[in-house]
């Protein structure tokens, strides 16, 4: 099941038991110009052997993108929250990595999946 857009249902997949970073990858759908946004896919694979699968995030049209000593880290914890009420332009969600902030950004729309191996 594809979760679009919608936090509690996100949480519902507990994100919490997905912490181990397999990938992350960055790229533009468009010609690159003054206001191109990116897009992110992170793969993050379950902490517990009874949780066999990995957790697939794709965010789109991100922007505020931070990205912090990510070369050395291999857990993550990514919480996202619904900043429509901060009137912030072009940003619906904001997504953040809470165990070291490695990586923080806004996003327009997010789907999550959990892939069984």
């Amino acid at each position: 099941m594809i979760i679009q857009d919608n936090i509690d249902e996100y949480n519902a997949l507990k994100p919490h038991n997905f912490q181990i970073l397999q990938s992350i990858s960055i790229w533009r759908n468009s010609p690159v110009n003054v206001n191109s946004k990116v897009n992110i896919n992170i793969i993050l694979d379950a902490t517990e052997e009874k949780e066999a699968g990995s957790l697939h995030l794709e965010f789109r049209e991100v922007f505020g993108l931070n990205l912090d000593h990510i070369e050395g880290a291999s857990y993550f914890w990514m919480s996202i929250d619904d900043v429509r009420g901060d009137h912030i332009e072009g940003a619906k969600f904001r997504v953040d990595e809470l165990a070291d902030h490695m990586i923080a950004f806004y996003c327009r729309t997010f789907q999550a999946q959990i892939l069984s191996i």
